[in-house]
């Protein structure tokens, strides 16, 4: 039964909020991610970003990588929280870690401007890479128009961390 969605109950945005309520303050990690979601588009209850961020980062501690990819946009943009795109890029590369692509594409864009770290065009070009292999197209389109900016020796080093992060990832994904 989802009351957000209306399976199986009629569809109560309330009575959805009020459920994830107690099953987030009990800590479950979907609960806290949906009830957020809930405050972040102000269904069922009044909008509210401080709190989306709060329930955000709940689920994100307990490894949610939607939740993770969704704390460090907030946070990077200073939505509910105060603005700190080093603390987004700390969100972003957990879920980028566990394959999240989007999260993967703001690294590399982050690295590319020098937003929230150190410019750095080696791993802004890895972050490109390991986006467009799982399936960023936009990452595809800054990797080619971004390697201009490189030297060969830059983009083959980029090359050979991407392919060792790639098969990293692979080997931890037949793992599950």
């Amino acid at each position: 039964m989802s009351y957000k969605t209306g399976l199986g109950v009629v569809k109560n945005s309330k009575q959805a909020v009020y459920w994830y309520k107690k099953a987030a303050e009990q800590g479950s990690g979907p609960a806290q991610y949906n009830l957020a979601f809930m405050y972040n588009m102000g269904q069922g209850v009044e909008q509210n970003y401080r709190q989306a961020a709060f329930w955000l980062n709940k689920a994100a501690e307990q490894g949610d990588v939607d939740a993770q990819y969704n704390l460090g946009n907030m946070i990077n943009t200073g939505r509910g929280v105060k603005r700190d795109p080093k603390l987004a890029i700390y969100w972003w590369n957990k879920a980028a870690e566990q394959g999240y692509a989007l999260a993967q594409f703001n690294l590399g864009v982050s690295y590319h401007k020098g937003h929230g770290v150190i410019k750095d065009y080696v791993k802004s070009y890895i972050w490109y890479i390991c986006a467009e292999y799982l399936g960023d197209a936009d990452a595809s389109k800054a990797r080619g128009r971004f390697s201009k900016k490189m030297t060969s020796e830059q983009i083959a080093k980029a090359q050979q961390m991407a392919k060792e992060w790639i098969e990293n990832f692979e080997k931890k994904r037949k793992k599950k």
